[in-house]
């Protein structure tokens, strides 16, 4: 004897042919256990127009219970199997979406309830053939990237930024990148959050009374995927449960009750060749977007700096083109920062220059000569030996965060000056290297322009002024 329970359910996507392009189709032992033997005609009730339909025994019913046998004596993992289907069109068309692929089907004693799974990527489709599809939410930001989404004519609509305390933090600093933000760009709402306990109900709450969101902008923390990270530190902020390694998690979750249009991801390459970067994007598809995973240097897209980052690119509409690699710098760049450097520190004689000459990590110095410079990290203004800076004249130089943002192709006005220099440098650092963030974002407008259609974004929202 089998246990029959009072409830059971199952997701199931639609059988077709080229005769019957939807057919219901559900082959269970679940059936006789519920009051469905074989043989039994079938009445079918319908529910309201695309709410799928109700069946119930009865004598007269326009459809039965089957099953299927096998050779006599041949045990089955299948003791009790039987079968239903329903394959009329007019009917199916009638109580199920056109865009639908999946149904729900709940078994109860002697009543079975088909209803219909809605296509998650037709309804974000839909949902833009009249709200503006550039309306944006970014996570996990220091500003530079709304800056320059916002420049590209992106309406940044909602932003979540909390800048976790750290070991080395001597005051409360969870409020600096938000200030950033606020700083430099226009967002309507802001999130002082911790993703990972940030109140997704709440999220669903705000996001209800607002437009909806067109694209979905998140730059995770990188450190626990960067190489300059030791294990050793990796596996002690593991034991702590500081370790980001798992954050794209709460991304999914927050993308699930966002549900842009498209979703971008930026990173260092090695959380795209990571096995949480190929959990994050087959999520993604399970979700119904087409990912494209790419890795870019910035000195490929109008960069001078040896930035590689890992994007992905994920919609709900196919085809998305990367942006396409432009000849590489090859004259001194020496000319972009030389106006500053009255400003920059003298640091020749520090015992982290000296140490330079004994590491095997050290950055080559930016000379009069070079034409490109060394990845900025967000430690570099703390005195550390493979750190980026300056030499000239046989003395080496701190670049201030003015420096970095030529550097980084970060536009003059965004402003930074404001807030103690070592936080700049680290907001900075951590950022995205703004010439190649605008030709990737610039091939994600064009992209929705393609396949959401064009919308004028008209900003009128006012930046606070200090």
């Amino acid at each position: 004897m089998f246990h029959a329970p009072q409830i059971a359910t199952k997701n199931l996507k639609f059988n077709s042919t080229a005769a019957t392009p939807r057919k219901i189709r559900v082959s269970t032992n679940l059936l006789p256990l519920l009051g469905f033997e074989e043989g039994m005609r079938l009445a079918v009730k319908r529910r309201s127009a695309l709410d799928g339909f109700e069946v119930i025994p009865h004598p007269e019913g326009s459809h039965k219970v089957h099953s299927r046998t096998y050779k006599a004596g041949r045990r089955s993992n299948n003791p009790l199997e039987t079968l239903v289907e329903f394959g009329s069109q007019s009917m199916i068309n009638r109580q199920f979406p056109a865009d639908c692929e999946r149904f729900h089907l709940e078994m109860k004693n002697q009543r079975l309830i088909f209803r219909p799974i809605a296509n998650r990527s037709a309804n974000i489709l839909q949902r833009f053939k009249k709200a503006n599809p550039f309306n944006t939410f970014v996570g996990l930001t220091g500003g530079v990237d709304i800056h320059c989404l916002e420049t590209l004519g992106f309406n940044v609509d909602v932003a979540l930024e909390y800048r976790p305390h750290e070991r080395r933090d001597r005051d409360d600093k969870t409020e600096v990148n938000l200030m950033s933000c606020l700083r430099n760009s226009t967002p309507s709402v802001v999130l002082n959050e911790d993703i990972y306990h940030a109140d997704l109900d709440r999220l669903s709450e705000i996001l209800a009374d607002r437009p909806p969101i067109g694209v979905a902008h998140y730059s995770i923390q990188c450190d626990d995927f960067s190489s300059l990270k030791g294990a050793a530190d990796k596996q002690q902020d593991l034991d702590d449960l500081n370790s980001t390694i798992d954050q794209f998690i709460p991304m999914l979750d927050q993308i699930k009750i966002i549900n842009p249009a498209v979703v971008i991801i930026e990173n260092v390459v090695g959380f795209g060749r990571s096995m949480a970067g190929k959990i994050c994007e087959t999520q993604l598809r399970r979700m119904g977007y087409h990912v494209t995973g790419m890795e870019l240097d910035a000195r490929d897209f109008g960069g001078i700096q040896s930035r590689k980052r890992y994007y992905c690119v994920a919609s709900v509409s196919p085809n998305f083109k990367a942006p396409v690699a432009q000849p590489r710098n090859s004259v001194p760049i020496w000319e972009r920062i030389k106006p500053l450097i009255s400003q920059c520190r003298d640091i020749t004689n520090t015992q982290f220059i000296k140490n330079r000459s004994t590491s095997n990590r050290a950055a080559p110095s930016i000379t009069p000569e070079s034409t490109q410079c060394p990845t900025i990290i967000k430690s570099n203004s703390r005195g550390i030996k493979d750190g980026t800076y300056l030499e000239v004249d046989g003395r080496m130089l701190m670049p201030t965060d003015a420096v970095i943002k030529r550097l980084m192709s970060i536009p003059d006005d965004f402003q930074t000056d404001w807030m103690a220099s070592e936080q700049a440098v680290e907001i900075l650092g951590q950022s995205i290297d703004y010439a190649m963030h605008e030709a990737l974002m610039s091939s994600v407008k064009e992209h929705i322009e393609t396949n959401f259609g064009k919308s004028t974004v008209v900003n009128f929202k006012k930046k606070w002024a200090a």
